[in-house]
């Protein structure tokens, strides 16, 4: 019994870490010891009932008739003579436990701890983080139960990969990249995978079959690996198959701690009250289309409160001293006090911070009295707006509002009542528009969970413009005869919502947006999206209108007209973002290869990353010798190497640094330490992308690999400062615009045309590799080393003819394009029909990482550009 009370003692602790740890990924995210201690009371109380309950009742039917009547009537004569008296709180019954019954007891308690912990602390979490407390629970409690392999815990959680780069066959190529070769090579370290990469290429046609299946978690493996256990095939799916690793996170979860776990009833606020009390507030954050009010309303009248005793106050200027006299009010007579929107307040925080410790500390609160506040989430994780105090002695709500386009369009809609359809003079025009609108709002707000595939930068799109957009639309139509959809697309576009939108990108593909949504042929019934027609308004009232919204098609990319693939982008960058915070969790890369001192394991990386830095820095001066003439291509390729030298300089002390202190012939600092966690962490040090002003997200093996591609291409460049055949890979320069800029200066020089009024013209040509080029282009320069992103590119079947952009294949999620032409010609001379605008960036984060705009051919003229924009294709 001794062994299970320190179990339980142990399993306490362990979640006591797990919930202090969250702070980490969000500042909302604090809890204290005392609301842990809550839990914990309110866990063994739970236990011990349902103990009670059934010792009551084995024996209530075990006792006779008449031994009950003698303690029914010993019952009565007690609370007769105690009538009148002060009652003394009642004792606890001593529970009598055989030593069995004792271990049974307290697993019961650990697991009731364990569940009412979960549910604490994932009540007050954000929907994004929500798997991530499951996960980081049952990792935990595995770990100490020495139930998981630390060395395979390190590679799912850091998504390891080879420094060096593994065979490639064509087998595996076709559905196989680069940075898979490399995951599953780092995955052979594991014995359970040993020679992995061999025998795939065995069972190539398998692999690929197991590959393309929608839920490769749960379908079937070739025979070579069919019986390994789920959390094998975790590693397999981190490494192939990114987007299947949150479902089979959710599968283990329920596997090792029950389905209970995963089937987690809806809040209510019914239930969460009785937690509360005088001492303990509840703290709500605010999400669009949820409002807390409704639900302490419920809870008040149940609870017996009239409205007078329940105070609702809008925080805002003035009312500071209003505020601190009804929370001082309401604690005296026992009633309930809201405080909305306290984040609107933070000069004052600090005294609501005071007065709401006095009046939760003073033994003469009135028991009765409950205090309820409410704030918006900061920004950004880190912005600290609310007093630690004022979260850690709450219990924290996170009721977010489902954000899919159905559930968007019923909050958007239900914002206008009857009466705002009355106010207008052409009430037809009026309810097609305005259902355009809110469908036009909802696709905004839906597109912002495909990160930057949906908008380059994140944008907080809200009610407040969606109601003054309505307002504009009732007034243009009231003004004007006939409908003005130039001016109404403007105003929304470029004025209401476009106030929010800082990227010239989304900027496109919002006025997009409403370029298919704001047009006259609504009103005879076009298409909203995808399946979606917009109704007759002469049939249809505001009612019909409700009912018409709950025939929305089922949530999926198209209907932003997005690719399908756009999902295994979202379903990725899930799985990514949680392993992230985990490891931010962690502070480093402390428990990854457990069984080993972090000064092996960084002595051990330090060998690796010494092998991947070229030997040699380019000669400045022998360089400078061999360029005799001072060409705009020469003074690229010389700052290439010259921005090379820095970096491998950089590369070169700082991982010598780290290995002498390793040695214990430096003192290691602050720095080193950083360096050290980045690589064991398999992520590149910050350090060393600040030297080339790099954003890369690859993981340390492939940067390194990619800076010995970029030597390579360097070295054979400045041998004799000539590019064989004119070809260049353009993702392999640390500044791809100096020679996109030095094309237009050479052709600017040959044709005596200003710089200025020249700009660059792509051509995508019917080379798949540079090998295949027969000789350098007539004009510009060739590049290669380029992917897109939403679309594919066509191949011709015959050399002569053109390809063109077209749909992506299923799980193609970076297709190749072609060797490309770039050449300089005349502002007024660049192509434009018929051909679609494409940004080029450096990473798929977009946003800053932009290069330079391609023109890139669509099948035909009469094809509508608005497709590929919306489907985000760069």
């Amino acid at each position: 019994s001794t062994q299970s009370t320190w179990a339980a003692a142990a399993r306490g602790a362990l979640i006591f870490f797990v919930m202090s740890e969250l702070s980490r990924v969000h500042s909302f995210y604090m809890f204290s010891l005392v609301s842990f201690i809550n839990v914990v009371n309110r866990s063994l109380a739970k236990v011990r009932a349902e103990i009670l309950a059934q010792r009551a009742k084995d024996g209530g039917e075990d006792k006779e008739p008449e031994e009950k009547k003698q303690e029914e009537k010993k019952e009565g004569e007690a609370a007769a003579e105690g009538e009148g008296a002060e009652k003394a709180p009642p004792e606890e019954e001593k529970l009598e436990l055989s030593p069995a019954e004792l271990t049974k007891h307290i697993q019961e308690i650990t697991e009731e701890l364990t569940y009412q912990s979960f549910l604490f602390m994932r009540r007050g979490l954000f929907e994004k983080d929500r798997l991530l407390v499951g996960v980081r629970l049952c990792f935990r409690i595995q770990e100490k139960a020495n139930r998981i392999d630390p060395d395979k815990l390190s590679y799912l959680i850091l998504g390891k990969q080879s420094t060096e780069v593994p065979h490639q066959t064509e087998s595996l190529k076709q559905f196989m990249t680069e940075s898979m070769f490399r995951s599953c090579k780092a995955l052979e370290d594991i014995p359970t995978f040993q020679a992995l990469l061999s025998q795939m290429e065995s069972e190539a046609v398998h692999w690929k079959k197991w590959y393309m299946e929608e839920k490769a978690e749960v379908n079937d493996l070739p025979k070579q690996f069919k019986n390994i256990d789920l959390f094998d095939r975790m590693l397999l799916l981190r490494a192939l198959r990114p987007d299947r690793v949150t479902n089979a996170l959710e599968m283990y979860i329920e596997q090792n701690m029950g389905a209970k776990y995963q089937d987690v009833p809806p809040f209510q606020m019914s239930e969460t009250f009785p937690e509360t009390s005088a001492k303990i507030p509840v703290f709500f954050v605010l999400f669009p289309g949820q409002d807390p009010t409704k639900d302490v309303r419920v809870v008040a009248i149940k609870e017996g409160m009239s409205d007078e005793d329940v105070v609702n106050i809008p925080m805002g200027q003035g009312q500071e001293d209003n505020a601190i006299r009804k929370l001082k009010n309401a604690a005296a007579t026992g009633g309930w006090i809201m405080l909305q929107n306290i984040h609107l307040m933070q000069s004052w925080l600090k005294t609501l911070e005071t007065n709401l410790e006095d009046v939760t500390s003073d033994p003469n609160t009135n028991p009765r009295f409950r205090c309820f506040l409410s704030s918006e989430p900061p920004p950004l994780a880190e912005l600290k707006t609310i007093p630690e105090t004022i979260l850690q002695s709450c219990i924290k709500v996170a009721n977010e509002a489902p954000q899919d386009l159905k559930n968007n369009m019923r909050r958007a809609f239900s914002m206008f009542r009857q009466d705002r359809f009355e106010k207008c003079t052409k009430p037809l025009e009026f309810k097609a528009l305005l259902f355009a609108l809110c469908m036009y709002h909802s696709l905004l707000l839906g597109r912002r969970k495909y990160g930057p595939l949906g908008w380059c930068k994140g944008y907080n799109f809200n009610e407040g413009d969606l109601n003054i957009c309505a307002d504009v639309l009732n007034n243009y139509l009231n003004k004007y005869e006939k409908v003005p959809y130039d001016d109404l697309r403007y105003m929304f576009g470029e004025i209401m919502y476009g106030g929010h939108i800082t990227d010239d990108w989304d900027r496109r593909t919002n006025n997009a947006y409403l370029k298919e949504l704001i047009k006259p042929e609504l009103l005879q019934g076009a298409n909203l999206i995808q399946g979606y027609k917009s109704p007759d308004p002469s049939k249809t009232d505001r009612e019909a209108y409700e009912k018409y919204i709950e025939k929305l098609p089922p949530e999926s990319p198209e209907l932003f007209k997005m690719d399908s693939n756009a999902d295994i982008n979202l379903l990725t960058m899930k799985t990514e973002n949680l392993f992230k915070d985990i490891i931010t969790i962690q502070g480093g890369a402390g428990t990854s290869d457990a069984t080993k001192r972090r000064e092996d394991l960084v002595r051990e990386k330090v060998i690796v990353v010494k092998a991947g830095i070229p030997k040699q820095e380019f000669s400045m001066l022998e360089l400078q010798e061999k360029a005799k003439k001072k060409t705009p291509y020469n003074i690229v390729c010389m700052q290439e190497c010259e921005r090379m030298n820095m970096l491998l300089i950089t590369l070169r002390t700082t991982i010598e640094e780290l290995d002498l202190g390793y040695q214990g012939q430096l003192n290691i600092n602050e720095n080193m330490e950083r360096l050290a966690d980045a690589i064991l962490l398999e992520r590149v040090p910050g350090v060393w992308k600040e030297v080339i002003n790099s954003s890369s997200k690859k993981p340390l093996g492939s940067w390194l690999g990619n800076i010995a591609d970029r030597y390579k291409q360097l070295e054979k460049w400045s041998e004799n400062f000539t590019l064989d055949k004119e070809c260049l890979c353009i993702s392999l320069l640390f500044n791809p615009m100096a020679f996109l800029t030095a094309i237009m200066q050479v052709t600017a020089r040959q044709e005596k045309l200003p710089l200025d009024y020249m700009v660059l013209n792509t051509m995508v040509r019917n080379y798949l590799t540079p090998e295949e080029i027969p000789g350098p282009p007539e004009t510009g320069a060739y590049i290669y080393g380029m992917y897109l992103q939403g679309a594919s590119w066509k191949m011709p079947s015959d050399r002569k003819s053109e390809g063109y952009l077209a749909q992506m294949k299923p799980r193609e999620l970076s297709p190749v394009l072609p060797v490309v032409n770039v050449v300089s010609v005349p502002l007024d001379k660049k192509q434009k029909e018929g051909y679609y605008e494409c940004p080029v960036y450096t990473t798929t984060s977009r946003g800053s990482t932009y290069v330079f705009t391609a023109n890139l051919r669509m099948e035909s003229l009469e094809f509508n550009v608005n497709n590929w924009i919306l489907a985000g294709v760069a």
